[in-house]
């Protein structure tokens, strides 16, 4: 590995993406094994006309029309960009790749009990959050542990870039039958050939994490909210709290 891949930073580039889309809305897309169930010319049509945030693997689905592309050292994989690469984000809690990233953030020590979703559902407040925004932090490039890219460093992301409303897509939380990712096989295999921790035991349990993710949702809701910035789900199933509408996805560029 190379020396300068060691925690790098870029802060030209992070400071031009201070309010980059402002007032604009971003699609997150997901890796939900449900994502394909949606029709794909509507999905397509959505991403063509919104700012698309692509997470992990959901890259590969419409890769000419990702604006950002974010991945963690869960299932890092080798990505071919091409002529239309996207801004690159990897956070992670394991020292840099060597994949073709632009900004790289650092998650901090992996204790459910000190992750920011875990200290929002005691404190029963959204100022563990706001602590950790990117203008806030006195070093942005490391992140609370969230559980979970989104707490990690994709809502903190969309803050920073100003946007106006986040439609989350294929972010179901829901496993279809034995299958947890739309890239697994029925046997729940991702066939990735470069890093997948999971690959040996595909079926470790998340509950605990989604259950602190789900639950710290009202307070980030509330946190966005502060932040004039909307929050809805267009994926197949809605474990989120009420106050986050559910929508279809043939809504979203009518709205």
């Amino acid at each position: 590995m190379s020396s300068k891949k060691m925690y790098p930073t870029n802060d030209s580039l992070l400071s031009s993406l201070k309010d980059l889309f402002k007032g604009e809305t971003v699609v997150i897309l997901g890796c939900s094994p449900y994502i394909t169930s949606i029709d794909r010319i509507a999905l397509e049509d959505v991403c063509r006309n919104n700012r698309v945030i692509s997470l992990k693997q959901s890259y590969l689905l419409f890769p000419d029309l990702v604006d950002i592309h974010i991945y963690n050292c869960c299932n890092i994989q080798r990505y071919e960009y091409g002529d239309s690469k996207p801004i690159v984000i990897e956070s992670s809690s394991a020292p840099p790749s060597i994949n073709d990233f632009d900004l790289f953030f650092m998650v901090k020590e992996r204790d459910k009990r000190k992750s920011v979703s875990w200290v929002c559902n005691q404190e029963k407040s959204f100022s563990e959050i706001d602590k950790w925004s990117i203008t806030n932090s006195s070093n942005p490039y490391l992140r609370p542990y969230g559980p979970g890219i989104m707490t990690e460093i994709v809502f903190y992301l969309c803050e920073h870039l100003g946007v106006s409303k986040i439609v989350l897509i294929g972010c179901d939380n829901k496993s279809m039958d034995n299958v947890t990712h739309f890239y697994r096989d029925n046997n729940n295999h991702s066939g990735l050939t470069f890093n997948d921790p999971h690959a040996s035991s595909p079926w470790v349990d998340f509950n605990e994490e989604k259950l602190l993710f789900l639950n710290s949702m009202v307070y980030w809701q509330q946190w966005l909210s502060t932040k004039n910035i909307i929050i809805e789900n267009a994926s197949k199933f809605h474990y989120y709290p009420k106050t986050i509408n559910h929508i279809d996805v043939n809504e979203i560029n009518s709205r």
